[in-house]
Order: C-alpha cells, then structure tokens, then sequence
C-alpha cells in the first residue's frame, strides 16, 4: 500500500506523537509498504507559534526508509502572541452557536500556517492509498490531508491524540473537539484512538461508533530492559515537554517541598525545556536549583540512560492522551506517576502500576513521590506490574497488527 503520513512534526522533534508516527511508518515500510510524511521544519513544540525557536532544514530526505519532506512554518506577528490571540479566537467562537465549521475551519489555517505544506497538498498527484492525518490540535494541516484524500480517492483516518483534559475542568477539551475538529473525525474512514476514554469522548460529540477504533500506543518489547546496576534510588525522572500544562513544574515544586522537608531526592527534567520552564528555573535560589537537573533534548541513548538511572518517572500531565513515557518507564520496571485526566487513567492503574494525583495537587504528588522513594518493595512491586501490564498489552507486536487491519479493511473495500 501507498500511504501518505501528514503530522505537525516528525524526530528529531521530540514528543510521544513523533515518536508514533516514526514507529509506525519505519515498521510499513520494513514490511514493503511505501510512506511519504508530510510535515513541517518545526524541531520543537515552542517552534510552531514562536519565529524563534529551533528549526530544522526545509526539503526531503529518506529516514530509514521512509520519506520525510519538511515545509517552513510561517508565523502571526507578533510570535508567538499572534498565533496564541487568533487561537483563542477561535476557541472562543466556537463555543458560540451558529458559527460555520467553514468559517473556524479558515481561521484554523494559521495556527499553525505553512503555505508552502498547503500547497503540496493541493496539487498532491502521486498515487496514494491511505491518507493518515495526527494531532487534531493542528488541524489546519489535517484539512488539507483530508481535502487530499479526497481528491485521490484515498482512505482518510485521524489519530487526534486527542486531550479530554479532566471532568472538573472542560478547558483543555476546548481546543480540540471544536465543532469544525469534530466534522473531520466524523467525515473520516477511521479514527484511531489511544483509549477507550478517548473512544466514548468522541461517540457523545457526534462521531459515529463504526469510525472510532480504540487502538493503545505501544513500544517495542525489546526496548524492556532492566537497570543493570544504575539506578539511583533518590532520582525522580519527568520526560517530556517541560511545560506547566505537563506538570513539570509542579513536580519541580513538590521536589522542593521534601527538600526542604528534609527528604533525599533530585529531580531530572529532560526533553524539551520550553522558556516557561527556564524562567521557572531561573528563579529558584541556587541551593534549589542544586536538586534540579536539567537535561535538553536528550538524544535516546541519554534517554535511555536516565531511564535506567532513576527511581521513578512522574508526569503529572493533563494533555496527554495516553502518556508513551509511562510504557518507557515500565521497560525498566519502574514506577509512575500521572495524573487523573485525559486517557492517562486507562494506562496506569492506581496503586498497581503507579499513582495518579490530581492535576496540580501538589501536596498529593509529594506524598506519592515519598511513598515510592521510602518504600522500595511497593516500588518494585509497582514497577514490576508495570513491565507485565507492558508485555500484555503495550507490545508494538501487540499494537501495529491492529493498525494495520484497520487499513487493510478499508483498503480492501
């Protein structure tokens, strides 16, 4: 089959959604299918509102086999402002009854704004099978993927890593089942999401059952590993964007808090540093800074690296709608902390595999983080269960055939 990938971005950008799509269209083409991706030169998450942030060269190029063409990002001036004003005018529309999906649809378009990609798109003429859009928070990009298909007679599907945030706080859900976001799920062939939470979330905005399949993320098994002899049983890991939104701060601020307490502990942040997080730090006086060890964009050997060292992993997000670090740290049989939001409650199981806390409840995840670092078998335990929960379901060799019936079926029609 011929298939056509169009994401927001594609590694070296970092980030669980990356990471997903490179899995899945490595493993295509290693079994004889051709994949081109489509996306943009944005080598950071800060890269696609901020004009200054990090980015990588426009053009296109063959990463183990799978072709990847990357398109320049334009930006609202002035950035990042610009594109964070027109996207909560958006939002904010779309909560207002009787505003077209055309019209928030067009709006869309600039956040984020690559004319360059749209254009690809519009006179797309290579033969294609299946168009397959991610990230439905960048859905300008899927529009256009969508209008392809279309135009090619291709199969369209969406993976929306989509965010439903936590019942008693409806603010994250907003931007990303807008009435125009929810028409693309409903118009598609299939939507794949990560969680039966993510699947009923969608049916009771309108998507119909028979488009929505649930479908986990996964890792490779033999990325399971043990720590041979590294770990550091006071280091606490967070992995991944460093952003409030992500909980990274308020881990930092519940590691300060048992510091001061009198508690051993160091926390590693590591991935993406956005500016909040470093003026964040920046502040801190340096005998707090001393217990934060900040790691940028880690290459996967580093990441590997602080895997195997640390205690635990805490990510107590509320955008994510599956959380693939918590499978990453379940390869090294080690414990987690999340959060009681988005598709996280369906991947770790409270008080088996890990603890889940309350957005923002500070207090509450420094009671975790010092129950798993004072009790080492309830760590163990908990890590060991983690590593099971992995093998059982979370094995790519477990996932990946399911993706693929789901085009096969549509490709056979």
């Amino acid at each position: 089959m011929r298939f056509l990938f169009v994401n927001i971005g594609y590694p070296p950008f970092q980030g669980g959604a990356q990471v997903y799509v490179r899995m899945l269209a490595e493993r295509l083409v290693a079994e004889g299918h051709r994949v081109t991706v489509l996306t943009s030169t944005a080598a950071e998450v800060e890269a696609i509102w901020d004009g200054c942030k990090k980015n990588l060269p426009s053009g296109e190029g063959i990463a183990n086999g799978v072709r990847v063409v990357r398109f320049p990002l334009r930006h609202l001036s002035p950035s990042p402002y610009g594109y964070y004003g027109w996207r909560r005018l958006t939002v904010g529309l779309a909560r207002l009854r009787g505003i077209p999906e055309g019209v928030l649809g067009r709006m869309a378009h600039l956040t984020p704004w690559s004319p360059a990609l749209q254009r690809a798109m519009n006179h797309w003429e290579e033969p294609v099978d299946v168009v397959h859009g991610f990230t439905i928070p960048f859905e300008s990009l899927l529009l256009g993927a969508e209008a392809l298909a279309r135009r090619c007679g291709a199969a369209f599907f969406i993976t929306p890593f989509l965010h439903t945030g936590s019942e008693d706080d409806p603010a994250v859900e907003r931007s990303y089942a807008m009435p125009h976001q929810i028409g693309l799920m409903r118009r598609a062939a299939g939507v794949v999401a990560l969680t039966s939470i993510e699947r009923e979330f969608l049916i009771r905005r309108g998507v119909p059952a028979s488009v929505v399949h649930a479908v986990p993320a996964g890792i490779p098994l033999e990325a399971a590993c043990s720590d041979d002899g590294m770990a550091e049983a006071t280091a606490v890991l967070f992995l991944g964007a460093a952003t409030y939104e992500k909980g990274a701060i308020h881990v930092a601020e519940a590691v300060r808090r048992l510091r001061a307490a009198g508690v051993d502990i160091t926390l590693d942040v590591a991935g993406t540093v956005t500016g909040q997080f470093s003026a964040y730090f920046e502040k801190l006086p340096p005998e707090e800074q001393a217990g934060i060890r900040v790691h940028r964009n880690v290459s996967e050997a580093e990441k590997r690296r602080l895997l195997a060292r640390c205690a635990l992993l805490a990510m107590p997000s509320r955008v994510d709608s599956f959380g693939l670090v918590f499978l990453e740290a379940w390869a090294y049989g080690k414990p987690v902390i999340g959060t009681q939001a988005g598709g996280i409650p369906e991947v770790v199981d409270h008080g088996e595999n890990g603890f889940l806390v309350r957005f923002g409840d500070v207090d509450a995840l420094a009671g975790a983080l010092r129950a798993l670092l004072t009790d080492r078998e309830l760590a163990r335990r908990m890590g060991a269960a983690g590593r099971d929960k992995l093998r059982s379901r979370y094995d790519w060799e477990i996932v990946y055939p399911q993706l693929l019936g789901l085009y096969q079926r549509e490709f056979q029609r």
